[in-house]
């Protein structure tokens, strides 16, 4: 009988009687097996005994004295743990008043050079890291025997698997958590640093400051208790700075002084290896890896051997992991995120902490995962479960591809579940049998139907075949586009109505993305109709319709029955998902940006806060779902009057969207013309340039020379243009942004209509004051008729044609506008902006008062007014300002000159 692998390694390190010895060597000369496995343990031996020789000389250390040390500034509290390098302190730090972290170098280790540098690493490397997710560093220095300390922050916390299993966390809330760690690490290897020592004791999690006010029921709840919880990563004494660090020790894998074997099992093959220079930030994926496997199994992914690193290395090096899914019911996408990280070729892994995190929060949001190789039928399954076809033109044709996939994957999942089911049924107990006969009934049912929707695939794939396009294989998106619906007006899936409902309901959604929405009212509509004549387990197919149908509503400016169509959808899914589902959150975000085109500023603040919390705990907080729903606050905060608020939520959407989504995406664009326009506002304009252009170039990459968005673009750029100067540029940009706009959405449009309020803005500037106020007027007939006469778009149209009316002489004509809007004001908030300009033009009119005084008392609160909303060097505030001087020094009420017209917002 072979010796085990235990056996021969002690044979290999020269440890036995001479019995046992002479009986190993003589077998392992007649066997090739072992020979071959004795070859693989002395080379295992050979790459750890750095670490061995590591080990030793961490055992033989001294730890250090039990009394408190003393720090100039800090006076030490408790002894809160040991570990490889030094012990860490509670303490009071005296200026400021705070409790910190105090880390102290051992007086054992204050010698060696070694450590020292590694002390000095660790300030190094946290000094570079300023993040919520990592404990942060407050000052380094030396304590009064001449020992490095580092005061940080003091995180009172459990360990993250300690914290999860004390909230009795679920898989889903503990990869939620999870992925909020990988957001740590990832931003520290984006600064250079990698951790090399990531294990559970060294993230803590901590709740929220503000947790302990909340109410028992809240902070008993699960839900709460993750949205409260806070995990910081610690303990950076092992991290490798890249660029310039030349530490290439093999001491440099210890963690802990006798702790070597409770670290070992979440270092990768490389770093077992004890071998510097192969590791880089893929081993913390590693790390994070059996981090993650540890937290939803409750095991390690091996069996690490204790006291024997040759053993260990063997394991970690050549085992495979224990497959998830037989540790703990988990799903399959889990057990390939899991399985990715745990790669033994580092190349063959994550390639950064940021992608697993992705591949987790897509797994979360029920998207397909990138660890998967992306098969047509896999990818189209997870798009039925989501129901998200965001059909942005260079992503029309995959969702074209995708009609067919969607339905032969819904139907292959039903297959596979019914078959299950069945055999389920068949192997308990006899009294199921007919239901287990049912069940294969319906399988073999599903099984048909899904033959007819993969020839149905077939015939559409083959759209783009020459021999069917005279001879063309050019074929446009929208060739392909009508051809399948032809394919479906001649009954290709009569008989399967849920599969035609998601069918319809793509196609309209992409006829909407390239722009064309009379081709995509009837798929919508067909969509809607089939939905509603489906069982309530088909609910998510009618929401999804009701969501696209309400869109193109909105987008074509009927918004009474876009408020409808969502109101439809919210109910349906409230009841279908429950009221904190992550479909209810893009509802509610949908239909606040309805109310804010409706004008109900108040109502529209409601939803869209309601929307971003479900978002931010069912996404995370730095996700394309929240930064588009911080882009809608924003709109909102922008037409409230608030500029400062808009333009801050429109950089932090920003920012978050610019790395969620990258550089180049029609959303990213979207926030950037958004901001701009702000800007413009603000009279920033040299800032709202720098913006609008690329964001207009990317809309036109991106969707094509005549998508209404370009219009859009195109008159933000044109405001911000004006206002350096560049006047006719600007009006030729107007003039380009209104004929796309008409072509696209219509002259009845409030899109429309803003175009003209600008140009006319501009005319104005120009002395034009006849063109001026004939756009102006077209501009407030619109506003007034989709609008209402509240809204502050429509305000804002009185208020330009009461400048022009000025400019033109007719003071009572412009009296009677300004009257009519301040009467209309009750929606605006005090703080306005605009309420104090309306207000300055009535007391810039020669007209009396309505109250009898004199209207120039009012100009002090005006400009102070002014000057809160939009600063003390905007044309408004000055105009203010001069005119109170003017009054000031005549006692009279003179009226200035007109500046130019402000743009619309």
């Amino acid at each position: 009988m072979c010796p085990d692998v235990d056996q021969l390694e002690q044979w290999a390190g020269g440890e036995g009687d001479d019995a046992f010895l002479c009986r190993v060597a003589a077998h392992v000369a007649a066997c090739d097996s072992c020979s071959t496995t004795l070859r693989e343990i002395s080379e295992n031996l050979r790459l750890v005994a750095p670490v061995r020789q590591a080990l030793l000389r961490s055992a033989a250390d001294e730890v250090g004295p039990p009394e408190l040390p003393r720090v100039d500034g800090y006076e030490p509290v408790r002894e809160l743990g040991r570990g490889g390098m030094g012990v860490v302190y509670e303490a009071r730090q005296e200026h400021p008043r705070r409790r910190v972290a105090l880390k102290i170098l051992s007086a054992a280790r204050a010698s060696d050079g070694h450590y020292e540098r590694l002390f000095v690493r660790e300030s190094q490397a946290l000094a570079r890291l300023r993040h919520p997710g990592i404990a942060a560093i407050h000052e380094a220095g030396r304590t009064t025997d001449g020992r490095s300390y580092l005061a940080m922050e003091l995180v009172e916390g459990r360990t993250l698997t300690d914290y999860c299993a004390a909230n009795a966390f679920t898989a889903r809330q503990r990869l939620h958590l999870f992925a909020r760690v990988c957001d740590a690490v990832a931003y520290a290897h984006q600064r250079g640093v990698i951790h090399r020592d990531l294990k559970p004791a060294n993230v803590l999690v901590a709740d929220r400051d503000d947790a302990a006010h909340e109410p028992d029921d809240v902070r008993n709840d699960s839900k709460a208790r993750l949205s409260r919880a806070v995990p910081k990563v610690l303990d950076f004494g092992l991290a490798r700075i890249l660029q310039g660090d030349d530490d290439a020790s093999p001491a440099s894998i210890v963690t802990e002084i006798g702790h070597v074997f409770g670290t070992v099992p979440y270092m990768s093959p490389e770093h077992v290896r004890g071998n510097a220079a192969e590791i880089d930030v893929r081993s913390d994926v590693y790390a994070l890896g059996v981090m993650l496997y540890e937290l939803l199994t409750g095991r390690l992914p091996y069996d690490v051997p204790r006291g024997r690193l040759a053993a260990a290395a063997e394991v970690i090096c050549r085992q495979a992991p224990l497959p998830p899914r037989a540790a703990a019911p988990l799903d399959a996408d889990v057990e390939t995120v899991l399985l990715k990280a745990l790669e033994k070729d580092p190349d063959r892994r994550y390639q950064s902490a940021s992608s697993l995190k992705d591949d987790i929060e897509r797994y979360l949001a029920n998207e397909p995962i990138l660890a998967r190789p992306p098969t047509l039928r896999y990818q189209l399954r997870k798009l039925v479960a989501r129901h998200r076809v965001e059909c942005a033109f260079a992503a029309a044709l995959v969702a074209l591809i995708g009609v067919g996939g969607v339905v032969s994957g819904r139907l292959a999942w039903r297959l596979a579940e019914e078959k299950a089911a069945a055999e389920s049924a068949k192997d308990a107990q006899s009294k199921l049998r007919e239901s287990a006969e049912h069940n294969e009934a319906r399988a073999t049912q599903e099984a048909l139907k899904l033959a007819t929707v993969l020839q149905f695939v077939q015939d559409m794939l083959a759209s783009p075949d020459p021999t069917r396009n005279d001879g063309r294989i050019d074929v446009t998106v929208r060739e392909i586009l009508d051809r399948t619906v032809a394919e479906l007006e001649a009954g290709s899936l009569s008989g399967l109505a849920h599969v035609e409902a998601v069918v319809r309901a793509t196609l309209g959604n992409a006829y909407r993305a390239l722009g064309d929405h009379a081709a995509a009212e009837p798929q919508l509509l067909r969509a809607v109709e089939l939905g509603r004549t489906l069982q309530a387990d088909h609910h998510k197919d009618l929401v999804f319709a009701l969501n696209k149908l309400a869109r193109l509503r909105q987008e074509r400016g009927d918004y009474a029955d876009a408020d409808a169509l969502f109101g439809e959808a919210l109910e349906l899914a409230g009841a279908a998902f429950g009221p904190e589902h992550a479909e209810v959150g893009k509802l509610l975000n949908n239909l606040g940006v309805l109310r804010w085109l409706r004008g109900d500023l108040a109502g529209a603040v409601v939803v869209t806060e309601k929307a971003l919390e479900i978002r931010i705990r069912c996404h995370g907080e730095r996700t394309s779902e929240v930064a588009t729903t911080l882009n809608n606050l924003a709109l909102i905060a922008r037409d409230q009057g608030d500029l400062r608020r808009a333009e801050a939520l429109f950089r932090q959407s920003l920012d978050i969207d610019r790395k969620a989504r990258g550089e180049r995406h029609p959303n990213v664009a979207k926030t950037m013309t958004n901001l701009a326009a702000t800007l413009t506002d603000l009279e920033r304009a040299d800032e709202a340039i720098a913006l609008a252009e690329p964001a207009l170039a990317i809309t036109r990459d991106l969707l094509g020379p005549r998508h209404a968005d370009v219009g859009m673009c195109l008159n933000n750029l044109a405001r911000a243009l004006a206002l350096v100067g560049e006047v006719s540029r600007a009006d030729a940009l107007f003039a380009e942004a209104l004929e796309l706009v008409r072509q696209e959405r219509g002259d009845d449009h409030p899109s429309y209509a803003m175009v003209l309020c600008n140009r006319a803005s501009l005319l104005l500037s120009l002395g034009n004051t006849a063109e001026a106020r004939s756009l102006q007027q077209q501009a407030l007939d619109i506003r007034r008729d989709k609008l209402g006469d509240a809204h502050p778009h429509t305000l804002h149209s009185r208020y330009l044609l009461a400048r022009i009316a000025f400019a033109e002489g007719d003071a009572d004509g412009a009296a009677a506008l300004v009257e009519e809007a301040l009467a209309a004001t009750d929606g605006l908030p005090e703080t306005h902006w605009l309420r104090s300009a309306l207000r300055l033009e009535r007391a810039l009119t020669p007209v009396p008062a309505p109250d009898g005084g004199t209207a120039s008392a009012e100009l002090l609160p005006i400009h102070e007014a002014l000057e809160r909303a939009l600063g003390p060097a905007h044309s408004l505030t000055r105009r203010a300002a001069e005119a109170l001087s003017r009054d000031r020094e005549t006692d009279s009420n003179p009226r200035s000159d007109l500046d130019s017209a402000r743009g619309s917002p």
